[in-house]
């Protein structure tokens, strides 16, 4: 069988996509071939970057899956911030909603509490600022690109690491990959604390010491062969992410900027990442950043 994560990202052309794949793969003319499919999300947060919702393409009903509705959020812990939750899921701004946002503005924020911001250039500013007040020099780890032109230009866009790693030891990282060994997962947030030629050394925030080698990250095309390649260390810096990372994400402490959002679901996903609301810290936010 095949589970789905995250389905609300998923475009209903490559859902079609990888309907007709099974069916070709298996022989077969039933629906996924005949496999047992497993979709897992919700619709109200983010939707693909590029297409139509999958449940708009024809394959949708033609796979007729059956819908299993859960009750119960295990993430929010607060059911005061559940309520205010539950409207800014919907894009309702109501005074209770309005109160709350209020409320989160202007509040100190710690160093350790992570930023999530709308755009890739607001995350690289910040990062960049956290990184220059820390003391010591910069360690710079170009990543190395193989293929063709044009498959080397689409890999810088979409691979979860940068063209070049700038970092200094003590610097807050992200880990972007799963460890085999589950000593970390995609997420999983450490300092730097030392750097050799073929390894990193990263102490987690539960305090164990993992050792990175260098990974290579690919792009395929429709016949599953690689057309281009990139290696280097699988992190990035942590003090900031966009609101599209961390979607998926549970999240300690938050400071989001809410203005200036263009996705439906945006804000939903930036504030149901925390289990309390008091651990909302909000930069700015605008009534027309919460649609859905």
């Amino acid at each position: 069988g095949v589970i789905i994560d995250e389905v609300s990202m998923l475009s209903g052309e490559v859902l079609e996509l990888c309907e007709t794949i099974s069916r070709h793969a298996r022989k077969s003319d039933l629906p996924w071939g005949g496999m047992r499919v497993v979709i897992v999300g919700d619709f109200a947060q983010l939707p693909p970057v590029k297409g139509s919702f999958c449940f708009e393409n024809p394959v949708w009903e033609r796979s007729n899956f059956q819908v299993c509705h859960l009750q119960q959020n295990i993430r929010v812990q607060d059911n005061e911030y559940l309520s205010i939750l539950n409207k800014v899921r919907i894009g309702l701004v109501d005074c209770e909603v309005t109160d709350f946002l209020n409320s989160r503005v202007n509040l100190e924020i710690d160093n350790e509490t992570t930023r999530l911001f709308p755009r890739r250039e607001q995350v690289s500013d910040f990062n960049r600022q956290k990184l220059d007040a820390l003391s010591g020099g910069e360690i710079r780890i170009p990543s190395i690109y193989y293929g063709s032109d044009q498959f080397v230009e689409g890999l810088k866009k979409s691979a979860p690491v940068p063209e070049e790693l700038i970092l200094k030891i003590g610097c807050l990282v992200m880990i972007v990959q799963n460890d085999p060994g589950f000593l970390y997962v995609n997420g999983s947030k450490g300092l730097l604390r030392e750097v050799g030629s073929e390894t990193l050394l990263i102490e987690l925030e539960n305090r164990r010491l993992v050792s990175l080698t260098k990974t290579e990250f690919n792009l395929l095309n429709a016949e599953g062969h690689v057309m281009a390649g990139v290696v280097n260390f699988p992190i990035n810096l942590a003090w900031a992410t966009t609101i599209h990372k961390s979607q998926g994400a549970t999240l300690t402490n938050l400071a989001v900027d809410l203005t200036r959002l263009w996705e439906p679901g945006q804000a939903y996903v930036a504030m149901s990442r925390l289990r309390k609301g008091n651990s909302l810290h909000v930069l700015g936010w605008t009534p027309n950043s919460f649609r859905a």
